[in-house]
């Protein structure tokens, strides 16, 4: 009587070790995910930020280049009304 209830206390404890180790491992493999999702979620922002970047820098190529051409067109404008002034002197001054 003795050797069995000393058997089944061992299969009860065996079983409990069993479930121990399990739920470790369970919940190493939880931990695990968790720094895997963590890790992603940091990829993630990165990559997030660097789209914002990109976005930012074409952004401002793109006014770079509105404002190139405003200043293009400024200094046309300006050539222009600088030759009608030079015509201008021109036919009227004394010769």
């Amino acid at each position: 009587r003795g050797e069995k209830g000393l058997m089944k206390n061992c299969l009860v404890c065996s079983t409990n070790t069993s479930d121990t180790s399990q739920s470790l491992v369970g919940k190493e493999n939880t931990s695990k995910a968790e720094m895997r999702f963590i890790a992603l979620m940091e990829q993630m922002k990165d990559m997030e930020e660097r789209i914002q970047s990109i976005s930012d820098s074409k952004a401002n190529l793109i006014d770079s280049e509105r404002f190139q051409n405003f200043s293009m067109t400024t200094d046309q404008r300006l050539n222009d009304v600088l030759l009608q002034l030079n015509s201008l002197i021109n036919r009227f001054s004394p010769r």
